[in-house]
């Protein structure tokens, strides 16, 4: 995976962003995979090219396996019938715990992924259950123990499935009941949660 220079910068600025960003990706892998996460393996980190050389998953994304459900879904429902489900489905619900478990271990491992979407998690297996869940694309990641910035993760994943899943509320209030119950830190993330989804609220109404 490489990372392009930005003709824009300075090119020994350039090179050194790139070198600290790879370096901090790469940390927040390992640190990951030590805490029994599931990314990919990283084989090589070329500072000189700007390259990581990792494992390469086979699979589909949360996001592909999500949309095609709920396509489904849409397409059988009756008419008049709400769009959005009141509970998981029995395969819903398991791609909801183990998402949630996944991020759990994160945080408690104290790296904070910082583009939880759909996308950023792989599933290996077939599409009726079973298989294996990664987490993947740690660019923006960092290490942080803060309450705060574990929240902020959880709202990015929470807008992301939103945005990207309609009628997917269900799937987000497992994740979350699952994440606080299990989290070490839960009570204390989903009061700050609340926090943040106000402060969200409040720049969506104002800009």
């Amino acid at each position: 995976m490489p990372l392009f220079a930005l003709r824009y910068r300075h090119p020994t600025l350039d090179k050194q962003l790139t070198k600290s960003r790879l370096r901090s990706e790469v940390r927040s892998m390992c640190k990951a995979r030590r805490a029994g996460v599931p990314v990919p393996a990283v084989h090589l980190l070329d500072e000189r090219r700007g390259c990581v050389f990792m494992e390469r998953l086979a699979g589909g994304t949360v996001r592909d396996r999500l949309r095609g459900m709920y396509q489904k879904r849409k397409a059988g429902a009756s008419p008049g019938e709400p769009g959005e489900a009141d509970a998981c489905k029995p395969y819903e619900r398991g791609v909801a715990e183990e998402l949630a478990r996944l991020v759990v271990r994160l945080h408690d491992a104290g790296v904070v992924h910082g583009d939880l979407t759909t996308s950023n998690f792989m599933m290996s297996g077939p599409e009726a259950g079973g298989g294996k869940m990664h987490v993947i694309d740690f660019g923006l990641a960092g290490t942080s123990t803060s309450n705060e910035d574990r929240a902020v993760d959880l709202y990015v994943l929470e807008r992301a499935v939103a945005t990207t899943h309609p009628g997917s509320g269900a799937f987000v209030r497992e994740v979350m009941s699952v994440y606080k119950n299990e989290s070490k830190s839960g009570d204390k993330v989903m009061q700050r949660l609340a926090e943040v989804r106000a402060r969200g609220r409040k720049r969506e109404c104002f800009g």
